[in-house]
């Protein structure tokens, strides 16, 4: 893949409090959104935090030219990653790799192969949000469950403070409990799109519903 990059493709970002319920619901919402959505021309990559690691790289390719780039680390099963490579906001290559002894090293050998010479260094985790919401097409914030810490509501209003359109951030709420005054005030002022479910599979036919009219 050259530096021209990937010309179509959409970034999902979907975040929520990792509690073991949540946990599950998000990571079966990502499946159904990569499922429903493979058969149009536009690739779907569905990030979340919590498999995520996101490192910025300053490279010297063979043409002796030196670039800064980020590297988006998915992990899945079996010390399996996916490497995304960003360069001016552009997503220009993607390799599968087996993590060996750790990610640091991992990374270094990766690098090592591709480039001339290279350094890097891990961001934190609101620096890797940031990173996200330059990629970032729609963003939904799922709240299942009553009694979490509600981290969700922090990554909303950071959203929201990196200028990040409301109407692309969908706050997607269980039917049952009622959330904060404070909470709905921010939904309600800063015009972050809010929506009700009842059961996971309503919570699917929403998202399906809410892409499918973005991509309209």
């Amino acid at each position: 893949m050259t530096m021209d990059g990937i010309s179509d493709y959409k970034v999902i970002l979907m975040l929520g409090s990792y509690d073991d319920t949540t946990k599950k619901i998000i990571y079966r919402t990502k499946e159904h959104i990569i499922q429903n959505f493979s058969y149009i021309d536009t690739s779907f990559f569905v990030f979340l935090l919590d498999n995520l690691d996101i490192y910025v790289a300053d490279v010297i390719d063979d043409q002796n030219e030196t670039k800064k780039i980020a590297l988006i680390l998915e992990k899945y099963y079996d010390n399996k990653l996916t490497v995304f490579t960003i360069y001016a906001d552009l997503i220009i290559d993607i390799v599968d790799i087996t993590i060996v002894n750790d990610m640091d090293s991992t990374l270094n050998n990766f690098l090592k192969e591709k480039y001339v010479e290279s350094t890097f260094y891990r961001l934190t985790i609101l620096e890797q949000l940031k990173e996200l919401t330059r990629l970032t097409s729609l963003t939904f914030l799922i709240r299942d469950q009553e009694l979490t810490r509600g981290g969700e509501y922090i990554e909303m209003v950071y959203l929201l403070s990196r200028s990040l359109k409301p109407e692309n951030i969908y706050f997607m709420k269980k039917e049952g409990f009622q959330l904060s005054a404070m909470a709905m005030e921010i939904i309600d002022y800063s015009k972050v799109q809010f929506r009700c479910y009842i059961r996971e599979i309503d919570l699917h036919r929403e998202i399906t519903r809410i892409i499918q009219n973005q991509e309209r």
